[in-house]
């Protein structure tokens, strides 16, 4: 209710407020509770600062267009000279079709940018361009940024928030004869698709078309799963084989100065790495969406080929998380 009066508020104070024509009287100043309404709204849909929506909108007249162009103006040039500032906040945008789906990573200064609803809604045309427009795999922020309805859609955000607003990172996946699963934690609805924290996409392949409506749900389920444990590498074959010397390297280390014999270090060594596997390979993870957590991903895969005569096989996966990897400097709390 209180949205729908801040909108009729706005929608009567973008309007000249005249006296009947044949009095001849000037046009009367809107009530002050309309004008709170209309400058709490301007706000919220910009999330630029009180004063510059108050100004904006006097000099403009109440006209809530008129208002935006001008935050706009102003914005632009506040949010050129922030371009080098930090940007840990932000949100993960998907976009999805029934066989492919993209998600991206669109970062702001502040959580009250990143919470407006014109930035939520630019992170879900982010992530609808990059589906439409990228190929599978990991995606830079400068291929995303060279998309012009992404980077125009960036200016236009940072121009009313005035804040320095980056396109930081994306993946998309697809596949031509499986189902792609998604899920993104705690979202919002975009203008393109959900947006939120978190997200995260899984691509199966091998269920017969009899099960894809199971297929489907497993494939969502999953990609729950990869929100919540976070795995690395899909499986032990594609974990990169320094990653694997330097955990390996690590383990001995530990265990080096016991005085144990160097064929009990290597047991140790290696049941230590099996649990690095069982924490960093998606397969392997002891999956987190059933009671006692002692069935392996491998296993859930290996149930459902066996109830729907299927060999089915989890092909890419992609997870995304706000600010993941981004240091944090001694000053930010």
């Amino acid at each position: 209710m209180q949205r729908l009066a801040s909108a009729l508020a706005l929608r009567r104070l973008s309007q000249p407020l005249w006296q009947a024509a044949a009095s001849g009287q000037a046009r009367q100043a809107a009530s002050s509770s309309d004008q709170i309404a209309v400058i709490k709204s301007l706000r919220q849909l910009t999330g630029a600062p009180m004063s510059d929506v108050r100004a904006a909108l006097i000099a403009s007249s109440w006209d809530q267009e008129e208002a935006m162009k001008e935050l706009r103006k102003k914005g632009l040039a506040a949010s050129g000279k922030k371009a080098g500032r930090l940007t840990m906040h932000g949100q993960i945008g998907l976009a999805l079709r029934p066989q492919s789906a993209a998600i991206v990573e669109v970062n702001s200064e502040t959580d009250f940018a990143a919470a407006t609803d014109k930035f939520i809604s630019l992170v879900g045309q982010v992530a609808k361009a990059a589906l439409a427009h990228t190929p599978d795999g990991s995606i830079g922020g400068d291929t995303l940024n060279s998309l012009e309805a992404a980077r125009q859609a960036v200016d236009d955000v940072a121009a009313v928030v005035r804040e320095n607003i980056q396109i930081r990172r994306g993946f998309r996946i697809s596949t031509e004869e499986g189902v792609v699963g998604a899920y993104v934690h705690n979202s919002a609805k975009g203008a393109a698709g959900a947006v939120g924290k978190q997200a995260a996409v899984v691509a199966l392949e091998g269920a017969p078309a009899t099960a894809s409506k199971e297929a489907q749900q497993l494939a969502d389920t999953l990609a729950m799963h990869v929100v919540a444990m976070r795995p690395l590498f899909l499986n032990r074959g594609t974990v990169p084989a320094a990653d694997l010397k330097a955990e390996s390297d690590f383990l001995k280390e530990q265990v080096l100065g016991s005085g144990k014999p160097p064929q009990v270090i290597e047991k140790i060594v290696t049941g230590r790495l099996e649990k690095y596997y069982q924490e960093v390979c998606f397969v392997d993870n002891p999956f987190v969406l059933v009671g006692n957590q002692q069935q392996r991903v491998s296993q859930v895969l290996e149930d459902f080929g066996k109830a729907h005569a299927c060999n089915i096989a989890i092909t890419q996966f992609a997870r995304l998380t706000v600010g993941e990897g981004i240091e944090k400097p001694a000053t930010e709390t």
